[in-house]
């Protein structure tokens, strides 16, 4: 009797030992956000051109997106005076997250037609933009700056 009892006090201390373990070094999962992503490429992405952020209803309207596929979303466009701008949007779900980068891939695709015969650095900049989604999240940046905003993303988002 006296050896069931100890055997099951030591099963017992043991398995107080494993959870117990984790415990102390756990860490906080933090939660990607717009606009701390959108912060984060308005600081870290040259743009030629000043780029001011624009309300999301009328982004959406320009882009052609349904609100009921957006959570949250911030979006910068340049004055008009280069092709430039910035996008991020948390879809309401993955469906939403592609059907909204399509609308982005149709919206940068367009744009190449508009700028082909009259800003040939305004095409380098769309054939090299930022097109970029990660489980909810799409981003769109045109910039000269590619490489600097896809590191940002990927850092951020993955």
């Amino acid at each position: 009797m006296v050896r069931k009892i100890m055997m099951l006090l030591v099963g017992v201390l043991a398995m107080c030992g494993l959870t117990g373990c984790g415990g102390s070094d756990s860490q906080e999962v933090i939660q990607p956000d717009v606009h701390t992503l959108s912060g984060k490429l308005t600081d870290g992405v040259k743009f030629e051109d000043s780029v001011e952020e624009i309300s999301l209803e009328r982004a959406l309207k320009y882009y052609g997106i349904d609100s009921s596929m957006v959570s949250d979303g911030d979006v910068y466009m340049s004055t008009g005076a280069t092709a430039e701008e910035m996008a991020v949007f948390e879809a309401s779900s993955a469906g939403s997250a592609s059907v909204i980068l399509d609308r982005l891939t149709v919206r940068r695709d367009d744009s190449v037609k508009i700028y082909i015969g009259s800003k040939p650095a305004d095409v380098s900049r769309l054939d090299n933009a930022v097109l970029y989604i990660h489980d909810n999240f799409v981003v769109y940046v045109v910039s000269d700056d590619s490489g600097a905003a896809l590191g940002i993303i990927k850092e951020y988002l993955e």
